[in-house]
């Protein structure tokens, strides 16, 4: 809303519009969410919302695919850029199962203090310094073929730029060319703090270009930009409900031979498979043979429309806003998508009752994908070629089929791993036993990574199948066995790890053990 020649309040970035007209760029491009947690999994992965988030827990990621991950496998370097804490929004582990290679974790000296220029509130350095700071890195690093991810921050509250009274001298500058009758003069006039750091993140922008184009590989580079989320703080619902999700998507490159403007929708969900469809084709970029993309691919109709199906997630993880086409159901009302993201009301009934239907296939789809990791199938996750070996386990421990009721029972201990493993392969077998098989809790074989600094590393928690068991007539002895994979590549650690698993009967349910058999296949 405040950028481009399609907009609301008027353009208050010169420079992203001046490169816009020499790239591809989409004026109608969505975002998935309302605030920062879901644009990672969202751009690089295009991966449903899950249910409440993607990254809820680390340790139950679902198996998936991403940009990052795949440029890796076929030699990229790549960062992640940010000038605040990495943890925030779970950024950090999603990223380290991409297998990033660096994610900016210190600014050092040569940067101010970010207390000092926001009087005790802050999420961390500004614009300028974060991009100052990357170029260190990448200078020092001097790797290629490269992915650079930055996540800029400026745009947060309490908006304090740099300079500040500068860029609010342009803000004044600005209102004194706006029609006095214009209805949102005054509230440009009442966030003049907002609008001087649009004006200054857009100035760092410049700023990092500038730099850029003297470096060898500018020529060679592409750049994406685009927005995680609107503006809240702008209020752009009551221009539009779905302008809350409504961000530019600029692509530039000095190699692009002229730029287009497309009205088409795509959102972050495609970017991706975009991408990655670009690189097959143009550079022999290896993939797998399935992926589970949500997107289909950025629509590059010069026109107005929308092919896409997707859905939004808002900050309280609630999915209540879905699109299919030109259709959006917003909580329970419908509206046509008309050109440029404005809304006209659709008072068909059977609509609203075909898009609600939609919307709650969705959530349950969601919700079954992501939280029993049936994503991808680990067949082809784990389809790479590397050598594999059988751990040796001298002793499981034995389980006493007369225990009932313990809430742990060890099954190995203090069993080394090597770090130079990519994956696990575990076969459990055991022979298991409870009174009342249909109404019992299932227990869970844990396994858990640590190292020696006891710092624990990776813990996973694998379900025992209930099925098993209610099968069984009451009290009869069973036979249960679990074929479950653990990655742990992407941990990326120099030391040797240390392997314990147990059962954890967490209800303390009446379930009883027996001959724990237990084979570890690791691949390198």
């Amino acid at each position: 809303c405040f950028c481009g020649n399609n907009n609301i309040f008027g353009s208050f970035t010169p420079f992203l519009d001046s490169i816009a007209g020499h790239s591809l760029y989409w004026s109608n491009f969505l975002a998935t969410s309302d605030r920062t947690f879901n644009v990672l999994p969202a751009l690089f992965g295009s991966l449903p919302p899950g249910d409440p988030t993607f990254v809820t827990h680390a340790a139950s990621i679902p198996y998936h695919f991403s940009l990052i991950r795949y440029l890796h496998e076929n030699g990229y370097y790549s960062s992640f850029f940010y000038a605040g804490e990495p943890k925030f929004n779970s950024m950090e582990d999603f990223l380290q199962r991409q297998y990033i290679d660096y994610i900016l974790r210190n600014f050092g000296p040569n940067f101010a203090n970010v207390n000092a220029l926001t009087d005790g509130y802050h999420w961390g350095h500004c614009d300028g310094d974060l991009f100052s700071r990357s170029f260190e890195v990448i200078d020092s690093l001097k790797r290629s073929p490269r992915l650079d991810i930055y996540l800029t921050l400026s745009l947060h509250s309490p908006f304090i730029p740099p300079n500040q009274e500068y860029f609010m001298a342009r803000v004044d500058n600005r209102l004194k060319k706006i029609d006095p009758g214009n209805p949102l003069k005054a509230d440009i006039e009442h966030n003049k703090n907002i609008f001087a750091t649009i004006l200054y993140t857009d100035h760092a922008l410049r700023e990092f270009f500038n730099k850029y184009r003297k470096k060898a590989e500018f020529g060679n580079t592409i750049f994406i930009i685009t927005g995680d989320h609107a503006m809240p703080e702008l209020n752009p619902r009551r221009f539009s409900s779905i302008a809350a999700y409504h961000v530019p998507l600029i692509i530039y490159s000095p190699m692009l031979k002229k730029g287009v403007t497309m009205r088409s929708v795509s959102s972050h969900l495609d970017i991706t498979p975009t991408i990655l469809a670009m690189m097959r084709k143009q550079y022999n970029i290896s993939t797998r043979s399935l992926a589970p993309w949500m997107g289909s691919g950025i629509d590059t109709a010069a026109g107005p429309r929308n092919i896409h199906t997707l859905p939004f997630i808002l900050n309280n993880k609630e999915i209540a806003e879905y699109v299919n086409q030109s259709d959006y159901l917003f909580q329970n009302t419908i509206f046509r998508i008309l050109p440029d993201l404005w809304l006209k009301d659709n008072p068909d009934p059977s609509t609203l009752r075909r898009m609600s239907r939609e919307r709650s296939d969705f959530k349950i789809l969601n919700t079954y994908v992501t939280k029993h990791n049936m994503l991808v199938p680990k067949e082809i996750y784990f389809d790479k070629d590397c050598d594999s070996a059988e751990l040796e386990i001298k002793k499981v421990k034995p389980l006493n089929p007369k225990d009932s009721t313990s809430e742990y029972r060890s099954l190995l201990r203090d069993i080394k791993i090597s770090s130079k493993i990519k994956f696990l392969r575990l076969e459990i077998t055991m022979d298991i036993r409870s009174p009342e098989p249909d109404s019992v809790m299932m227990p869970f074989v844990v396994f858990e990574l640590s190292g020696s600094n006891e710092q624990r590393y990776q813990w996973k928690a694998f379900e025992i199948p209930g099925k098993k068991i209610s099968t069984a007539r009451s009290g009869e002895w069973r036979t249960l066995t679990i074929n479950e994979y653990v990655e742990v590549g992407y941990l990326r650690r120099t030391e040797d790890y240390s392997l314990n698993m147990y059962v954890w009967n967490y209800k303390r349910s009446i379930v009883r053990f027996n001959n724990p058999k237990i084979r570890i296949i690791a691949h390198y």
